[in-house]
């Protein structure tokens, strides 16, 4: 896995200061690409800036409609 576009990827949702990050870094060191999901979009920009390898998206994974375009 040499470049971003080899590196597996995983969405997680519901990204809090706890085990939602605890899991993102956990991917994170296992050479994951992160999309991470939340509606505080400003505690994902945070976290996203120590984890170059996560992207920060602001969404409400409860209202299925924002969602389903997001992943659609």
């Amino acid at each position: 896995m040499s470049n971003g576009s080899t590196k597996p990827l995983v969405v997680v949702t519901g990204v809090g200061p706890g085990t939602g990050s605890a899991v993102v870094r956990r991917f994170a060191a296992g050479g994951y690409r992160i999309a991470m999901l939340a509606r505080d979009k400003t505690r994902l920009d945070a976290l996203a800036a120590e984890i170059p390898s996560a992207a920060a998206i602001g969404c409400d994974v409860s209202d299925s409609a924002p969602l389903q375009r997001l992943l659609g």
